[in-house]
């Protein structure tokens, strides 16, 4: 573990807060802001706001991100999405996160007592129904409860650990949920999703945050050793000949095999589950877990082929930006200087993806054909805020405290 009590900067590289630079002024010419959205729309943007004046301690920085705040108050009675990604919970989160961190003032007993019960009965449906997914679904609300910290919160999470347990599976590999993949337009696929944007990584992160928290204590630690169990039982003596991946991206329920397809990305693959598994282990104080842990993602830091990994844009989902930050996690947690070195590495590639003449501050986000190709994207999760904040965070020593609606923290 890193003896260092506060984050430190890795890089004091003066063309990243350049870029930052023009990050912020693209973002504050882009005023058509229609979304209260965490990851693509004002809550993220929010974010980067009060990130950055918490930075440059220029005070129109904090106005704008108090005016894209209060303009979602505005939304939030239009839209009846609940999600984390898209929904309230994800804007109830980000000013959660604001008061807790004393960015701003405000009372979220007051602000959100009437949400809350509507939140916990629409994750409670979730769960029931087996939908888990944390960006769309019961885990993401739940990320929501655990950030609030109170009885009430508690209670609801207490009751979706429960139903956690009864939709589980249990075999001689340990615990699974399944969920669904979509294979083609239409066409989905029954699995075991091991990612940290939708699959098993994500429990493990959720049980991690419940355990560290006192909830449900002895049930929560059975939980998150069924899954790791289930998780490293999938995990392959060697790296994948085809493209150095320790896990598949899923495991099909009915033909049992795995989808070689695993990329290195925050959403899919060995590093999102590397990070939440050394997670997992340090909060349970299993030395061999978190050794493990640190071996794939050491490992991960030999994956450098950009088309081979299909790093095809800057953002944080899938793309460097994303990559860069979760080593800078690892360097932060633990001092290992390879994941600085790698991290200084993909900040370098994601200062490289800047080249759109007609892009916001030089990037676009890439979305498959069928939706689309290469697109201007402002957001937290694909765009450039999240860009911006990846950026903000290798060279201020302010701790990226918001990276945990990503599980990263």
């Amino acid at each position: 573990m890193n003896n260092k009590n506060k984050w430190s900067p890795i890089s004091e590289e003066v063309l990243i807060n350049d870029r930052v630079r023009l990050i912020s002024d693209a973002l504050e010419k882009f005023a058509d802001y229609k979304s209260y959205s965490l990851l693509a729309g004002n809550s993220g943007i929010a974010l980067f706001w009060y990130y950055y004046w918490s930075f440059t301690k220029k005070d129109k920085y904090f106005e704008k991100g108090n005016a894209l705040i209060l303009k979602s108050f505005g939304f939030t009675n239009t839209n009846v999405k609940n999600s984390l990604c898209d929904g309230i919970s994800g804007f109830m989160w980000v000013v959660n996160h604001l008061v807790s961190n004393n960015f701003i003032d405000g009372d979220c007993n007051e602000l959100f007592y009437e949400e809350e019960p509507y939140l916990g009965s629409s994750m409670m449906e979730d769960i029931k129904k087996g939908n888990y997914d944390y960006l769309h679904n019961a885990l993401g609300l739940g990320l929501y409860f655990l950030s609030r910290n109170n009885k009430r919160s508690v209670n609801y999470i207490e009751a979706l650990i429960i139903e956690l347990e009864k939709i589980a599976e249990k075999d001689i590999n340990g615990l699974k949920w399944r969920s669904t993949v979509i294979q083609k337009k239409n066409d989905t696929k029954e699995v075991y999703n091991l990612s940290l944007s939708h699959g098993i990584a994500s429990i493990i992160s959720f049980l991690s945050k419940a355990y560290k928290q006192d909830i449900l204590k002895v049930k929560t630690k059975e939980l998150l050793g069924g899954a790791i169990t289930f998780l490293l039982s999938l995990k392959s003596d060697v790296p994948n000949v085809h493209n150095g991946a320790y896990f598949p991206s899923f495991i099909s329920v009915n033909e049992n095999e795995g989808d070689i397809g695993s990329r290195l990305a925050w959403c899919y693959g060995d590093l999102g589950i590397g990070i939440v598994l050394w997670q997992a282990a340090h909060i349970l104080q299993n030395t061999e877990w978190e050794k493990m842990a640190i071996d794939i993602l050491l490992h991960t830091t030999s994956r450098k082929d950009q088309i081979k990994e299909n790093v095809i844009d800057a953002g944080i989902c899938h793309g460097s930006a994303g990559i860069a930050h979760i080593y800078n996690r690892m360097y932060q947690y633990t001092g290992i200087l390879t994941f600085k070195e790698s991290a200084i590495y993909w900040l370098n590639v994601t200062l490289e993806k800047a080249t759109f003449a007609d892009g916001l501050a030089g990037y676009k986000a890439w979305y498959t054909p069928e939706y689309g190709g290469w697109k201007n994207a402002t957001g937290l999760l694909e765009g450039i805020a999240g860009i911006g904040l990846v950026l903000l965070s290798a060279t201020s020593n302010i701790e990226p405290k918001w990276d945990e609606c990503l599980l990263l923290s």
